[in-house]
């Protein structure tokens, strides 16, 4: 539950950077000779909260695309992270199928390198570089390249992305019970995007830091048959985007890929402006706060709230959506957007054995145009899911989850937890 647009840029990121497997890799493959190959058959799409959101207030959730629901049969095809030559540079590739309803089967490929840090800053993860390109079976695609690096000891962090994306995905209109009608239209979009954005360690486990977001997005609409809503009478066709961003974030989880206790918090603000050359006069505020708590020595018992705020005058793909397998599972991606919106999840993870563990989760989410707008169409959902435990992967999991919402049933299939 994003901004719409956002949260498909996010998922592009995040497919691209992998980079948690890099982060957490770094603390617990640093201790792998350079001279030695470094062979691991599965891949990751782990959550490192940084590239998370590096996207995050800058446009799409309809799409948490080919990241969130990476739909494979995971076997053996994994990465291949090795030291080319004498090179303390570990590479790998990673193919990720995927499936997301309202995008079908899709494919995802993500080449990174990670540059490790010398020993004068060795409590950094690993710096990030990559490419990667995306397609899914209703013709929606990406294509760019991305980097993570880690310096000063990892007291300063650095993201950058470079993307191109031509995405086709459903809208129901704006509104707290627009998603409750089946009609729909049927949007285009394509854009190019530069973003990057410094972080830097404030206090302990604490990052503040200032970004820049820009994009020029050129839509069009399919209406079969159905008027023009009127939300999209006033949107032109191209949009320049241009916009200040003000990232934060707090984190004291134990584990990225499978936190069993500890904090994660995530704030982006997003200021979009005339003056820095934005056809939009906006803003967007997101606040994700997650906590972890270890049960019987191995179960977890996860919590998540998220909540997004859209200044007036956004077009609808920057406002908020409900959608997408971290904030809500059970409804399609962008199915409910509104300028404002919050969601609540909770998930006990039982640890059935070494490998597999089954989880059950419950969740509620909601958009409105005003606070006190909220608790008028509240959006139950819950469901369970299948895990198996990759423990070579620093605890990277496989997951299948079915979960039910307020019109049907969806199936994901992915890569790590789902927060």
């Amino acid at each position: 539950m994003k901004n719409s647009f956002e949260e498909f840029l996010r998922l592009i990121i995040l497919s691209l950077c992998i980079g948690a497997v890099a982060s957490k890799a770094s603390t617990e493959a640093q201790a792998v000779s350079p001279e030695a190959d470094i062979k691991i058959n599965s891949h990751s799409e782990a959550t490192n909260a940084d590239n998370d959101r590096l996207i995050s207030a800058a446009i799409i959730d309809p799409v948490s695309l080919a990241l969130d629901q990476n739909l494979a049969q995971h076997t053996n095809v994994g990465f291949e992270a090795k030291d080319a030559e004498g090179d303390d540079s570990p590479y790998m590739i990673l193919p990720i199928p995927s499936y997301e309803s309202g995008f079908g089967f899709g494919l995802d490929v993500a080449a990174l390198a990670f540059l490790m840090p010398d020993k004068d800053n060795s409590e950094a993860p690993p710096s990030q570089v990559g490419l990667m390109a995306s397609y899914a079976e209703n013709e929606t695609w990406s294509a760019g390249a991305v980097g993570t690096l880690h310096l000063l000891n990892d007291d300063l962090r650095i993201d950058t992305a470079l993307i191109y994306f031509d995405m086709n995905y459903r809208f129901w209109g704006t509104g707290g019970e627009s998603g409750d009608d089946s009609e729909y239209i049927d949007i285009n979009q394509k854009a190019p995007l530069v973003h990057a954005n410094a972080k830097y360690q404030i206090f302990p486990k604490t990052y503040l830091g200032l970004g820049l977001f820009a994009s020029e997005i050129d839509s069009t609409y399919k209406l079969r048959g159905l008027d023009l809503p009127p939300e999209l009478e006033e949107i032109e066709e191209k949009n320049s985007l241009v916009a200040l961003e003000i990232p934060f974030q707090y984190d004291t989880r134990s584990n990225q890929q499978y936190p069993r206790d500890g904090w994660l918090a995530d704030a982006s603000a997003m200021i979009y402006d005339d003056a820095l050359g934005s056809d939009v006069d906006t803003e967007t505020v997101m606040l994700g706060v997650n906590k972890y708590i270890t049960v019987r020595d191995r179960d977890v018992l996860a919590f998540r709230g998220m909540t997004n705020y859209t200044g007036k005058g956004a077009p609808f793909y920057l406002q908020a959506s409900i959608g997408g397998r971290e904030d809500i599972r059970g409804y399609e991606y962008g199915r409910y957007t509104d300028r404002m919106s919050y969601s609540l999840q909770a998930e006990y993870r039982w640890q059935v054995s070494d490998e597999w563990i089954l989880t059950g989760f419950l969740g509620a989410a909601e958009v409105a145009n005003q606070y006190d707008q909220f608790f008028k169409n509240v959006l139950p959902a819950g469901g369970i899911g299948l895990r198996y435990q990759l423990k070579e992967m620093f605890d990277m999991t496989i997951a299948v989850d079915v979960a039910v919402g307020k019109h049907d049933t969806h199936f994901y299939f992915a890569i790590g937890e789902a927060f």
